[in-house]
């Protein structure tokens, strides 16, 4: 047996007791807000410069309180971004975060059902998100692969892992706040980096990666100048997965 295996706090997958409420949303706002820049910058530049796009249309599925999407349309205004939530009140949240920036928008709807037209995106990204679709998780990936371009189309896939380092786990053990509560929950809810690989083979997707990143000299150096502490980033990169997903 996998000696991994007997060291996962999680060993089954269970989904979240419930959807995101108004308290639950309103918590996660005010520590994304505190966070935005160690949460979104790393990620952020990794989608850029391995897609080398830079122009073109870009779908952040899930996209909660919109910083996220907010931060990517600053980069370049020959981006059009476009924040997708199931959630009213997470669009109305994002729609006042982002407001007053021409290459951004936000809309509801759900990922099984997304409302834009084949091959529409040049990249697609779903950060820690992808463990809130429960039950349909090939469906919602389908749609994902659906709406980006053929053969050179990019989906980002970036998530917790369920087999998250122990360390990480004891801290929200026994989940006494709010935050504490969504972390818990939300890395019990999340998929492992093989299951995500047959998730990948089932909806018909090609796997370019799916990787845990390492935090190398030059990585520590960059966002020591952004101000973002190395061991965050040490503890954000090891408690999840990458994956970048092409259209075949």
């Amino acid at each position: 047996m996998d000696k991994r295996k007997k060291k996962m706090y999680f060993p089954h997958r269970l989904a979240e007791p419930k959807d995101m409420g108004k308290v639950e949303l309103d918590v996660f706002e005010k520590i994304s807000r505190e966070s935005q820049k160690r949460w979104n910058l790393p990620f952020l530049d990794f989608v850029l410069k391995s897609s080398s796009l830079e122009k073109g249309n870009i779908l952040d599925v899930g996209s909660g309180p919109g910083f996220l999407a907010r931060d990517l349309a600053k980069k370049s205004k020959k981006l059009h971004v476009i924040g997708l939530d199931v959630s009213q009140y997470a669009v109305s949240q994002a729609r006042k975060n982002g407001a007053n920036i021409g290459n951004l928008e936000f809309k509801k709807g759900s990922v099984y059902n997304l409302p834009f037209p084949d091959n529409f995106f040049d990249v697609v990204i779903c950060k820690d998100s992808f463990h809130q679709f429960p039950n349909k998780p090939v469906q919602a990936l389908k749609e994902m692969l659906r709406v980006v371009k053929k053969d050179e189309g990019l989906i980002y896939i970036n998530d917790l892992r369920r087999d998250v380092p122990l360390y990480l786990i004891n801290r929200v053990v026994p989940p006494n706040s709010t935050f504490e509560k969504l972390l818990y929950y939300s890395a019990r809810a999340a998929y492992t980096k093989i299951e995500l690989q047959k998730i990948i083979e089932k909806a018909g997707g090609k796997c370019i990666t799916v990787t845990t990143r390492k935090v190398t000299d030059k990585i520590k150096r960059l966002y020591e100048k952004e101000g973002i502490d190395p061991r965050f980033l040490k503890e954000s990169f090891q408690s999840r997965y990458l994956a970048v997903i092409k259209n075949k």
